[in-house]
């Protein structure tokens, strides 16, 4: 019986891996592969989106499936424990599903952040609030 649950764990622990890493190869797969994300220092923050970028490439029947796929992997994959950073990850979600906020900036700055040693959740934060401040969201 120990050993069913043990299988049952690690197939768990197995598919969650791969869906993280089939999430990140189709948000790298919508980026211009040519040019990666640049290395940013920490106050920089990702780059300011270019001006028609931020247009959605899911039809609108399939963005509600995303963003719940999405807040998923902001929570497990930048490690966020606090009750307050869930609901700073839950404000971010209901602005895309509302198109406030572009998702491809949510997009960019998520890998950008993953890219950080430490801190993960924090640099994401910090770097959605500096881009949404720049386009006039207020996060």
């Amino acid at each position: 019986m120990a050993e069913n649950s043990f299988f049952r764990t690690a197939l768990m622990v197995l598919i969650a891996s791969c869906a993280s890493l089939f999430a990140e190869a189709w948000l790298r797969a919508g980026e211009n592969s040519d040019q990666p994300l640049p290395e940013l220092p920490y106050s920089a923050g990702p780059e300011t989106l270019p001006e028609g970028d931020d247009e959605l490439v899911l039809p609108n029947e399939t963005v509600g499936a995303f963003t719940a796929d999405l807040k998923a992997r902001l929570e497990k994959d930048l490690k966020v424990r606090l009750p307050e950073d869930f609901k700073f990850v839950e404000l971010v979600i209901e602005l895309v599903e509302n198109d406030t906020l572009p998702l491809k900036l949510v997009n960019r700055c998520y890998l950008w952040a993953r890219k950080q040693p430490n801190y993960q959740f924090q640099h994401f934060q910090r770097a959605v609030r500096k881009q949404a401040r720049e386009i006039g969201v207020e996060v």
